[in-house]
């Protein structure tokens, strides 16, 4: 059963700031912003200080019946709470299950190129240059030295990814705090 969010509608001018948003929504400040930055709820960012972001209020109430009716559009678990960053990336973990990782990635990055750099590999994983070095230094990624050049082929990356991932997933399994 869905909410009627017409009184939001009728109480509320055509476009909204945030500071309405959020009381709207009941969510905090920091929450709203995330949720616009992020494209779950459609807004114009104007980049200025004050009203940056202009909301029409029928986004809002478009965004709070698929929340209703739509799990996945929630952001992700853990985010927002005051929950221990252990809790957090289990969580996250345990929403893909661990077959379907390098899929997922070989899906999501089938548009990048073969052969990464590490200053491409840090924009793709999202990661530290000093992780991947890392990671390269203790042998969980594997590279090729050209013309003095680590060159990082991206179907290793996804193995190295799943398999960090897959560890990580066991070692929150194994972890008898949760």
């Amino acid at each position: 059963m869905v909410t009627d969010y017409s009184h939001i509608l009728s109480e509320y001018p055509e476009k909204i700031s945030i500071e309405q948003l959020y009381r709207i929504c009941h969510f905090s400040k920091r929450k709203c912003k995330w949720l616009l930055e992020n494209g779950y709820i459609p807004c114009e960012d104007r980049g200025t200080k004050t009203w940056r972001f202009v909301i029409r209020t029928v986004d809002v109430v478009k965004y709070l019946t698929l929340l209703e009716t739509d799990v996945n559009r929630a952001q992700p678990a853990g985010i927002f709470s005051a929950v221990p960053m252990q809790q957090r990336e289990k969580a996250l973990l345990e929403r893909i299950p661990e077959g379907k990782i390098q899929r997922l990635l070989r899906d999501r990055w089938k548009d990048q190129p073969d052969a990464l750099s590490i200053s491409d590999a840090v924009q793709l994983a999202g990661y530290s240059k000093t992780i991947i070095r890392r990671w390269i230094a203790e042998h969980r990624l594997k590279y090729v030295l050209v013309l003095n050049e680590i060159i990082i082929p991206k179907d290793w990356l996804i193995e190295c990814f799943s398999r960090i991932m897959k560890k990580a997933t066991q070692r929150c399994r194994r972890s008898k705090k949760y």
